[in-house]
């Protein structure tokens, strides 16, 4: 009993450990950032309102998306190729 005490006691110090080590590695102001974006999520990352992406949608505009039953999800990186799809002066 004593054994799984000490193990228990020791495996939780690694945690805590473990937890702050990353902490202090990872700023603060980092946030790991989701692969697929809901339709708000993706509407602030282009700056444009929600209603826009839906009605892009409705009219088969806009980036690419994934739809599973009713949830609507776009990928980060399709969305950054869109927009570079749509550079517009400056040459090429």
């Amino acid at each position: 009993m004593q054994m799984e005490v000490c193990v228990s006691t020791i495996e939780e110090a690694i945690r805590v450990t473990v937890a702050e080590t990353l902490a202090e590695m990872i700023p603060a102001h980092v946030t790991i950032q989701p692969e697929y974006l809901n339709t708000e999520q993706a509407a602030d990352y282009l700056s444009v309102h929600p209603q826009t992406l839906k009605n892009m949608r409705v009219k088969g505009e806009g980036p690419p998306f994934r739809k599973l039953a009713n949830a609507v999800r776009y990928k980060r990186a399709e969305l950054d190729a869109w927009m570079d799809a749509h550079r517009h002066g400056g040459g090429k």
